[in-house]
């Protein structure tokens, strides 16, 4: 590979761990609101939702200490994306229930934010919103996890776990 494909391989891997960065920061805060977490997950029983919620925390914790780690180039990290990568494949109807987007919409119809044909059919937005949350889910995911094995990249982790 030559030296300007390397460059531009390294610079790419770069702006992925600063989207993951970014978008890992964004959704802590954001579910750092725990009464917004409970009212999302209120069909839980009430003793699962602090667990459920420890572990979303956790995870994203992880997601994002992991993109810090994936610009330093520690092989680690990239290994541990891997295994969320494929976590998230596993779980993404358990991560995303339909209860959750059945609240969001609820909340949104409350608010008067819905528009549209939805305002009539508010169980047609809940479809979309849970196909447009798994699609993005399993193509975000497949995208990393095919980006993180690649030899090109791997190379670039190992090399600097060597020095």
């Amino acid at each position: 590979m030559s030296i300007e494909k390397k460059d531009k391989l390294s610079l790419f891997v770069n702006f992925v761990s600063f989207i993951i960065i970014v978008h890992t920061a964004r959704e802590i805060i954001n579910v750092s609101h725990y009464d917004r977490y409970l009212f999302l997950f209120q069909h839980l029983p009430p003793d699962k939702i602090p667990w459920r919620y420890c572990l979303s925390m956790s995870f994203r914790f992880v997601l994002f200490i992991s993109g810090i780690g994936i610009l330093f180039r520690k092989d680690f990290f990239r290994k541990t994306l891997i295994a969320i990568c494929l976590l998230s494949i596993l779980s993404v109807f358990w991560r995303h229930p339909v209860a959750v987007m059945e609240n969001i919409v609820r909340d949104m119809s409350e608010k008067k934010l819905l528009f549209g044909i939805f305002t009539e059919r508010p169980q047609l937005l809940v479809r979309s919103l849970l196909l447009y949350t798994y699609l993005a889910t399993l193509a975000w995911s497949s995208f990393l996890l095919y980006l993180f094995t690649r030899y090109n990249v791997k190379r670039q982790f190992i090399k600097q776990s060597e020095q």
